[in-house]
């Protein structure tokens, strides 16, 4: 008797068979397995932005402010900032849209972070190119805004895209941000909230020659027990090999891609050619049809098998030629444990290492944390790394749309 292991099942029966399985059955809505995305547009959902924050309070999807791009038409019309604040309801399925009064002006970049029952909101980018220093917070309950008095002169600077995690329910820890140009920062704060009073605490970062990334404002941090965990390049010397993997796996997905996209093309390139030959169809037609397209994937593949012969052949002719255009990824650990001591420390890095492959530097990237993993989504990978300048291309600021689990010990 024939058996059938389950990688060889289709998509469809292997989500149908983890539909009966937990978690997968407590959220009938989600279709990881077939990677269907469904847009949540139920209710008063948000506008087009970036650089909004989410956050996660009981039930409930809490984004607030980001900004958008203008329209080309008419010129010289600047970025739109907003102070949307929007309350997606998991069990409802459905947005809505929130209004009080006070409420904190438009602001992107900022960081945020559920502590107890309250949204805290930090910093920012605001209209006309100014960051802030402001702290706001949202009571979840009542739903109401109120700015928080800072009880001391010593504040962190004003800046945007930093990263602001809760340690308990009245404390949290801010890293990195960015003021403008060349003001990157990485120093670390820590936050005490006490009712209306805010009192800032600066951290004494230690062991950074050991696992020091570069400086973090556009390299979202999640906590992950005791640890802030960042993925991003290091500012320690990287051996060449790693570079050369990096490379490799490059050049071998962009000419995977491109095989994909031929046979795709040509399998529905097949399929308009049945939908006009269908007044007469029969099992010998059918079966002739099929044939043909089979021909031709088999024709596509043996295109590839050349070109990728002989990308080999060029590649180790000149092995060090994209060398320099790679920057592989880290995993930075940062240890909390000890911020009530007034004082926090890197751990060694470790190289980002996905399914055995290196990954690439990206940034604006998601991150989150899973069951025993990290999960990344997206990004943009930089165009000059290394003072070396790419040609331009539309790869260079393409989002990247891979979801990478990152398994093993993460600190």
């Amino acid at each position: 008797m024939e058996t059938t292991g389950i990688g060889q099942l289709p998509d469809e029966v292997l989500e149908l068979i983890l539909s009966f399985v937990c978690p997968y059955r407590d959220y009938p809505s989600c279709s990881l397995v077939c990677s269907l995305w469904n847009r949540l547009i139920a209710g008063n959902y948000p506008s087009p932005k970036a650089c909004a924050s989410m956050n996660v309070w009981r039930n409930l999807l809490v984004v607030f402010g980001g900004w958008s791009q203008p329209t080309p038409f008419p010129l010289h019309q600047a970025a739109q900032f907003f102070d949307q604040l929007h309350l997606y309801d998991t069990d409802l399925n459905i947005w809505t849209a929130v209004n009080s009064d006070p409420w904190p002006p438009p602001v992107a970049g900022h960081a945020a972070c559920m502590m107890s029952d309250s949204l805290v909101v930090f910093g920012g980018s605001r209209q006309h190119g100014t960051s802030s220093d402001a702290l706001w917070v949202l009571d979840m309950p009542t739903q109401s805004w109120r700015e928080l008095t800072v009880g001391s002169d010593r504040r962190p600077l004003p800046r945007y895209g930093a990263s602001l995690c809760s340690t308990n329910s009245n404390q949290a820890v801010l890293l990195g941000g960015c003021g403008g140009p060349n003001m990157k920062f990485t120093d670390c704060w820590l936050l005490n909230i006490n009712r209306n009073i805010a009192m800032w605490t600066e951290l004494v970062v230690e062991n950074t020659e050991n696992s020091c990334p570069p400086p973090l404002w556009c390299h979202p941090v999640c906590k992950v027990g005791d640890f802030l965990v960042v993925l991003s390049k290091t500012s320690l010397p990287v051996q060449p090999e790693v570079l050369r993997r990096i490379s490799e796996r490059r050049s071998y997905q962009n000419l995977s891609e491109d095989l994909t996209s031929r046979v795709n093309y040509s399998s529905s390139s097949s399929d308009d050619e049945d939908v006009r030959s269908r007044s007469n169809i029969s099992v010998g037609s059918l079966a002739r049809n099929h044939q043909q397209r089979r021909q031709k994937q088999l024709e596509m593949l043996e295109k590839f098998e050349r070109r990728l012969r002989s990308h080999q052949s060029q590649r180790d002719k000149e092995p060090e030629k994209e060398t320099l255009l790679k920057q592989p990824m880290f995993l930075h650990s940062l240890d909390i444990s000890t911020a009530i001591d007034g004082c926090v420390s890197w751990n060694v890095s470790n190289l980002v290492d996905v399914y055995g492959e290196v990954a690439e530097e990206t940034f604006f990237y998601t991150l989150t944390e899973g069951k025993e993993e990290l999960i990344l989504f997206g990004g943009v990978h930089p165009g000059i790394e290394q003072g070396v300048h790419r040609a331009p291309s539309s790869s260079l600021q393409a989002l990247n749309t891979s979801l990478f689990s990152i398994h093993g010990h993460l600190v």
